[in-house]
């Protein structure tokens, strides 16, 4: 491949020549599974201090580690479901949240549980997507349209707004 950048002094483009890098497996890694339109990718990533939320709606890509040496870079508009490793998030960056018990419909996936949104923001997939592009579900149980044997509870789902066609809130409980 051959990357194209600009020099720091000069506005004029450079050529560079890139070859594939090779990742190296981390020391510590945790389980994660990304749904995707082709499929369930399952793997491990490494830890991060940042809310798997907060990588996902910052950051066009996902790198999952599938196998001994191969990795997976997933797109994130392609993402329906991310079921991330577990995290107890910094108590300073928590927000008051309305909990609603809600249906999300994302791709061929139904995922009922807990979201959790700020006071007077409406439970709309477009209306959310102006304000961020995934919302995380907890309490979750994931069932598969196509596959009636296929059902996962997870304490927290992530889901894809953009991809979301319909989220229906049951009840507010606070």
């Amino acid at each position: 491949r051959t990357l194209t950048v600009m020099g720091f002094w000069s506005w004029k483009p450079i050529a560079v020549a890139s070859a594939p890098v090779a990742l190296a497996t981390p020391s510590r890694v945790e389980p994660i599974q990304v749904f995707t339109l082709a499929g369930i990718v399952r793997g491990t990533i490494a830890p991060s201090e940042r809310r798997m939320t907060d990588v996902l709606n910052t950051q066009p890509f996902i790198t999952v580690h599938v196998a001994d040496e191969r990795w997976e870079t997933i797109n994130t508009d392609e993402v329906l479901l991310v079921a991330p490793p577990p995290h107890r998030g910094n108590a300073q960056l928590r927000v008051h949240r309305q909990k609603h018990r809600v249906l999300a419909v994302v791709g061929r996936y139904e995922v009922t549980g807990i979201a959790r949104v700020l006071p007077g923001i409406a439970l709309d997939p477009y209306l959310l997507r102006t304000r961020q592009h995934f919302l995380p579900i907890t309490d979750a149980i994931v069932r598969d349209s196509r596959d009636p044997s296929f059902e996962q509870e997870l304490p927290v789902v992530i889901i894809n707004v953009g991809n979301t066609t319909e989220l229906l809130a049951f009840t507010t409980l606070s």
